[in-house]
């Protein structure tokens, strides 16, 4: 009769040794084609925000990290609805994104608005983005 409980203490303690071994998945959003901070070339998932994920990654063994691309409503969605457990390169806005608990900040960068000197004339910028509420903008792609 003692048998059989030390059997399955050893079963038990076998199981709980392969389940502590196995990385727990986990599902990361990014912007796609955001390059330099988030594209895909030749099928991998690059930029600057996966090359400063991969770094801290590295002191993290026991999760295994996939990232998918997505448009940003997309990728909003995910994250709101559960199937996701981050998005890569968010900004931190808790009032418009409540269900975001954001880290320490991955990856810093600037943000800069050049304007000719007719259509900033007469206006203070002081809040963003109201006081560019009725100026037209263009972004940059590489």
């Amino acid at each position: 009769m003692r048998t059989i409980p030390r059997l399955l203490g050893s079963l038990l303690l076998l199981l709980s040794s392969q389940i502590a071994g196995a990385k727990t998945p986990i599902v990361l959003y990014s912007e796609e084609g955001q390059k330099p901070f988030s594209y895909q070339e030749n099928g991998e998932v690059k930029g600057a925000y996966v090359d400063s994920l991969v770094k801290i990654l590295k002191k993290m063994p026991d999760y295994e990290v996939s990232i998918k691309l997505a448009p940003w409503g997309r990728a909003i969605a995910e994250v709101e609805h559960g199937e996701s457990a981050g998005i890569l390169g968010v900004y931190y806005r808790p009032d418009e994104r409540p269900f975001l608990n954001h880290s320490k900040p991955i990856y810093l960068e600037e943000v800069a608005v050049y304007c000719n000197r007719e259509a900033i004339k007469n206006r203070q910028f002081k809040q963003f983005p109201s006081d560019f509420v009725g100026m037209s903008f263009g972004n940059q792609k590489s």
